[in-house]
């Protein structure tokens, strides 16, 4: 049986040594190159990320002092704005507060009429307000209102200067209707047991009343 040989010119052999080159680029390129661009790609955008991320940093680190400066401005106002007002009270004590306002005034209360508080109203400055003129008509949130509404009797004038004080002078108060009638009202007897009266002016007023 005759032994075949294979006999590589070399010719061959170029061949052979050019096509082990070009497989060893591609597999250089296909496993070795190409992930290592994607890397460096995926790195880059990594990189301007972080100093995207680091310039945001640094600009808030040198907005610091002003957002603390700010801050402290709008705890000062808001302390301004609510520093007129009365704190959380129930209502018994607002009774004995407006009976002493009324007591300083001269005035006699005949009637008291409180209703159920409300929380977290909104209030703005009455226009003619102390309040109004100092800080227009910026609104103060999470007060507490209570409406009340009396009878006063007194004299015209006494009357007139207690709504004065409430519109000038109190910020935590605001009259929402007021209304003036002239009344009779018992004085005593006379000597012979009969029924003696005065005359007097009645002063109707509703009043929201604000707690913070």
């Amino acid at each position: 049986m005759a032994q075949l040989t294979l006999k590589i010119t070399k010719r061959d052999k170029t061949l052979i040594y050019i096509l082990c080159i070009g497989i060893l680029i591609f597999v250089f390129f296909r496993f070795v190159f190409t992930p290592l661009s994607e890397d460096i790609g995926n790195l880059e955008i990594e990189l301007e990320q972080a100093e995207n991320d680091k310039f945001d940093m640094q600009s808030l680190i040198s907005r610091r002092d002003a957002l603390i400066t700010e801050n402290d401005e709008l705890r000062s106002y808001r302390s301004q704005l609510t520093g007129g007002l009365y704190p959380q009270m129930e209502s018994y004590a607002i009774d004995r507060l407006v009976t002493y306002m009324m007591m300083e005034y001269g005035l006699e209360t005949t009637d008291f009429k409180l209703s159920e508080s409300s929380s977290n109203a909104l209030l703005r400055p009455y226009i003619y307000s102390s309040l109004q003129a100092a800080e227009g008509e910026n609104a103060v949130s999470d007060v507490t209102t209570s409406s009340l509404t009396l009878k006063v009797n007194g004299s015209r004038a006494a009357l007139a200067k207690l709504i004065d004080h409430i519109v000038n002078d109190l910020t935590s108060m605001r009259i929402t209707s007021y209304g003036f009638r002239d009344v009779s009202v018992d004085s005593g007897y006379d000597k012979n047991g009969g029924k003696l009266t005065d005359d007097t002016t009645q002063l109707t007023l509703a009043l929201e009343i604000y707690m913070y």
